[in-house]
C-alpha cells in the first residue's frame, strides 16, 4: 500500500504553473533517523514560513503550513494573527479552492497510470495499491513519485495504510518498508494522527513512540483516553481499513419525472415541470464549478417510441433558465406526426451527456456596470442583422428638472389691466409661527385648505420624493402655493404668490 504525503508551499506570482498551487516536500521525521533532516533544519533558519490560510479578516485561520513554520510553533487552526505572532516572517495566502479541485483531479489521473486502484484521503494525500509488473518496488514508487514531482510527493510503501503514511512522513522521495511493524514502533505518535492534546496526555504517561502505544490495553486506552486512541492503537496493530480501491465510473446525473396520472398534451405545462427537472439536474455540477455542455431529453409519449431530444451549448452553462430556452425551441420545432394524433407526454427523463468547467460571467451589456461599449454594438448589431433593424429600438434618456421649475412663473411686475401672473418665489418662504414673508413684509396665513394634490414621484439624489402641495390665503390679500418642506409633515414653505 502507498501513502503519497504532499505539503503546500506558495510559489511567487508568475511561477510556471499559476493556476495550480505549487507541492513542494517538507520532511518532518525524526532528524535523528535522517541526516537530511538535518541539513535542512540548518538551510531553514534563514527561510521564510510558509501557509495558506482560509476565511478573512481576524476570522481567517491557517489551513496548512510548511515545515519552517510548524518548527516556530504554527499549526493549523490558529488564527493568521497569532501564527505571525510565532512566525514574524509568515508568508501567507488565501486558499484557492478550485485551484486545489484541479489539481488534486490531476494528482488522481496521473496515479491512475502507475495503478488502477487509487483512494483520496483528504486534501493532500493518496492511498494507491503498488501494481510493479514486474519490477521492483522501489523502481514503482520511484517512477510514481517522479509523476508527482510537480507536487512534491513523497511516497512511502508499507503493509498497511498507517506503515505507508510513517514512511512517507521520512521519505525524500520514497520509502519502501521492509519490515512494516517494527519501522512503525520506532516512528512517533504522529504516524497515527493524533491530535496535539492527545500526544500531550501519551506523553505524560510515558507513551512517545507507537510501539509503547501498541503494548498498552486497547480496552483501558478507549475508556481513559477515548475512542481515537483506540482507534490509534488498531491502525497500530495493522487493523487499518484504508486503503485503495478499484474506482467505478461515475453515473451521469440523471433527473426522472413520472406523470402517468395526469398525461401533458401542451407545451407550456411541460416547460414549468422542466424548469425545476433542470435546476435539479444543475444543482450538483454547479457547486462543483461545472456546467453541462450537451443535455439529453427524453419524453415518454402515449402512442409511438420515445421522443428524445439532445441540447447542446457553445461550452458549459451551469444557468437552468439559459437551458430552458434551449429545450423550449427545440421542442416547439419537432414536427409532429399525424398517425400518432394528440401526444400525451407521460414523463421526461434529462441526463447529463458533456459536462465541463464553467467559463467566467458573462458582463452586462447594459447599465453603468458595462465595461466594453463596442461588446454592447456588437451584439445589437447581430440581432438587428437576424431579426431586422425594426426590431430595435434605442431609448433615450433626457433628464428632467423639478416639477415646479417647469412651471410658468412671472417674475415681474404686472402691468395695468394684465391678468394678474402667478410670481414663483425663489428661494422658497418658510411658514414660520403662521407667518410669511412675502412681497418684503411679514402676512398672517389666514386659512390653508386642505391638501389637494401631491406633485407625481421623481427621483434626486438616488431617493424617490413625492411632495404635496396646498393653497393659502395669506394677508394683503394674497393666494400662496405652499409645498410641504421635505423630511418634515408639519412644515410648509411658499413657493408662488399672486395678489
Amino acid at each position: 500500500m502507498v501513502g503519497a504525503d504532499a505539503e503546500v508551499r506558495l510559489t511567487e506570482i508568475g511561477d510556471a504553473r499559476p493556476d495550480l498551487p505549487r507541492h513542494n516536500h517538507a520532511t518532518y521525521g525524526d532528524a535523528g533517523r535522517d541526516a537530511a533532516a538535518r541539513s535542512d533544519a540548518r538551510r531553514d533558519d534563514a527561510a521564510p514560513g510558509l501557509a495558506v490560510h482560509v476565511g478573512a479578516g481576524t476570522a481567517a485561520r491557517i489551513r496548512w503550513c510548511d515545515r519552517v513554520a510548524r518548527a516556530r510553533g504554527v499549526r493549523p487552526g490558529q488564527t493568521v494573527a497569532a501564527a505571525r505572532a510565532r512566525c514574524a516572517d509568515l508568508r501567507t495566502a488565501p486558499l484557492d479552492e478550485r485551484a486545489m479541485r484541479e489539481a488534486r483531479r490531476e494528482a488522481i489521473g496521473i496515479a491512475l497510470r502507475h495503478t488502477p486502484r487509487v483512494a483520496v484521503a483528504g486534501d493532500t494525500r493518496l492511498w494507491a495499491e503498488p501494481a510493479p509488473l514486474g519490477e521492483p518496488l522501489e523502481a514503482w514508487g520511484e517512477a510514481l513519485a517522479e509523476s508527482l514531482a510537480w507536487a512534491g510527493a513523497r511516497v512511502g510503501i508499507g503493509a498497511w495504510a498507517a506503515a505507508a503514511h510513517a514512511a512517507a512522513q521520512v521519505a525524500v522521495r520514497c520509502r519502501v518498508l521492509d519490515d512494516s511493524t517494527g519501522f512503525l514502533d520506532t516512528a512517533p505518535l504522529t504516524a497515527l494522527e493524533l491530535d496535539a492534546a492527545t500526544r500531550a496526555r501519551l506523553a505524560g504517561l510515558g507513551v512517545r513512540r507507537v510501539g509503547a502505544l501498541r503494548r498498552l490495553d486497547p480496552a483501558e486506552l478507549g475508556a481513559r483516553l477515548g475512542p481515537a486512541v483506540a482507534r490509534a492503537w488498531r491502525w497500530a496493530s495493522g487493523d487499518d481499513p484504508r486503503g485503495p480501491y478499484t474506482p467505478a465510473p461515475a453515473r451521469a446525473p440523471e433527473v426522472l419525472l413520472q406523470f402517468d396520472e395526469v398525461p401533458i398534451a401542451t407545451l407550456d405545462p411541460l416547460l414549468f415541470l422542466l424548469r425545476g427537472a433542470l435546476a435539479s439536474l444543475l444543482r450538483a455540477p454547479r457547486a462543483r464549478g461545472e456546467g453541462a455542455a450537451a443535455i439529453g431529453l427524453t419524453l415518454t409519449v402515449e402512442r409511438g417510441p420515445d421522443v428524445e431530444v439532445i441540447l447542446r451549448a457553445g461550452q458549459p452553462i451551469a444557468d437552468e433558465t439559459a437551458w430552458l430556452t434551449l429545450a423550449q425551441a427545440r421542442l416547439e420545432r419537432l414536427p409532429r406526426d399525424p398517425r400518432r394524433g394528440e401526444a400525451f407526454v407521460h414523463g421526461l427523463t434529462l441526463a447529463i451527456h458533456e459536462a465541463g468547467p464553467v467559463a467566467a460571467p458573462t458582463g452586462a451589456l447594459f447599465g453603468d456596470e458595462a465595461r466594453d461599449p463596442a461588446a454592447r454594438e456588437v451584439a445589437l448589431a447581430r440581432l438587428g442583422s437576424r431579426f431586422g433593424e425594426a426590431a430595435l429600438a434605442r431609448a433615450s434618456s433626457v433628464p428632467a428638472a423639478h416639477p415646479l421649475a417647469r412651471a410658468a412663473w412671472s417674475r415681474d411686475a404686472p402691468r395695468p389691466g394684465a391678468a394678474l401672473p402667478w410670481r414663483g418665489q425663489e428661494p422658497p418662504a418658510p411658514v414660520e409661527a403662521g407667518r410669511v414673508v412675502l412681497g418684503g413684509r411679514a402676512r398672517r396665513v389666514l386659512r390653508r385648505a386642505p391638501v389637494e394634490r401631491a406633485l407625481r414621484p421623481w427621483w434626486t439624489l438616488g431617493q424617490l420624493v413625492i411632495e404635496r402641495l396646498v393653497w393659502a390665503e395669506v394677508e394683503g390679500p394674497l393666494l400662496v402655493l405652499l409645498r410641504q418642506r421635505r423630511g418634515d409633515a408639519d412644515r410648509w414653505e411658499a413657493v408662488a404668490w399672486v395678489d
